[in-house]
């Protein structure tokens, strides 16, 4: 899950760190990829046939993928889904690991587990399953692209294809490090925002009328979520409006968001009506359908929380367990990380 901090979060150092993970040696040896499947070939090309117990034969040159490699032993998978243990020298990994490496730039090399929890600008929006993925929910198939939620030092949460379910899954099942590296390639400034992807072809008006303005350039979301049935919502939302009012126009890397809790979507415009609320919303059916921008939720409304452009929690009212602070403090909060006082 998205971790959430106590009230008032404030994390240090707004600006977006670059990769600066450990060093990263010239040359891989077998040591260097037992357990890090960041450092595997995206596959291996067979040198020699081999022979299967069943008498069945994968052939020289079939194209195999890494699925384990502990230090010893090389678990390649094999057309047809053919679970194969062999040797580090028959295999071929360490020369194949070592061309692919050698492609890489220096920031390429520098991705790692602990370098991707470190800087969310290097996560792609989605990922594709490597392989097959098998989870209570269901399986999926190779090949499935999926929307990254979270990634830990031990793999990545992702999300279940249209619910609102998760599902843990290891680095090696799938290309998470593969688009990293190609948004390690791009200027910090200019990789794609994660949260503006997430909003894109959501967000309606007071009226309801679809609202189309890029949101590339934004660096800050504020996403407020309430609903009209809520009477502290209604409280709350006053001071909100009237601080947005005064901000949006002198912060164009700032966007509002209502994440609405209204079951109708009648009401949710009337609600934004009646407060004047300058910023579009989130109808909560396809709040509902977007399990990066849901995460974001806790049980309990008025909820202010503010991410910057790749989902990273900058502030908040509410930690989801139970600890809440006054949502006006959360603006005060904001007010900071604009620049105020």
């Amino acid at each position: 899950m998205i971790r959430r901090a106590l009230g008032l979060l404030l994390l240090a150092g707004q600006a977006l760190g670059t990769v600066a993970g450990a060093a990263f040696p010239d040359t891989l040896t077998l040591a260097d990829l037992a357990n890090r499947s960041d450092r595997w070939p995206a596959a291996l090309t067979l040198a020699e046939d081999i022979r299967l117990g069943n008498g069945a034969v994968i052939h020289k040159g079939e194209k195999v993928r890494v699925a384990r490699f502990d230090g010893s032993r090389v678990v390649v998978v094999a057309p047809g889904n053919i679970m194969v243990n062999l040797t580090p020298g028959d295999s071929g990994l360490l020369d194949a690991a070592n061309q692919a490496w050698a492609a890489l730039t220096p920031a390429q090399r520098a991705i790692d587990p602990e370098s991707l929890v470190a800087d969310m600008s290097l996560w792609p929006l989605r990922v594709r399953a490597i392989s097959s993925i098998a989870s209570r929910f269901g399986k999926l198939a190779p090949g499935t692209e999926l929307t990254l939620l979270t990634i830990t030092d031990k793999g990545v949460e992702l999300a279940w294809p249209n619910s609102a379910n998760r599902v843990d899954v290891d680095f090696g099942n799938t290309d998470v490090f593969e688009r990293a590296r190609q948004r390690a390639l791009v200027d910090p400034e200019k990789r794609e925002s994660r949260i503006a992807a997430a909003l894109q072809g959501i967000l309606v008006d007071a009226e309801g009328r679809p609202v189309r303005d890029p949101l590339g350039d934004k660096k800050i979301f504020a996403f407020y979520f309430g609903a009209n049935w809520c009477a502290p919502c209604h409280a709350f939302s006053p001071d909100l409006v009237r601080f947005l009012d005064d901000a949006l126009p002198r912060h164009p890397e700032l966007e509002a968001v209502l994440m609405s809790n209204d079951q109708q979507p009648a009401q949710m415009l009337a609600y934004m009506r009646e407060a004047k609320m300058p910023f579009p919303a989130v109808p909560l059916s396809d709040l509902n359908r977007s399990s990066l921008l849901s995460g974001y939720a806790v049980k309990m409304i008025p909820h202010l929380v503010v991410v910057d452009r790749f989902g990273k929690l900058l502030a908040s009212n509410d930690d989801d367990r139970g600890n809440r602070a006054d949502p006006k403090d959360t603006v005060d909060a904001l007010g900071k990380l604009l620049g105020g006082p």
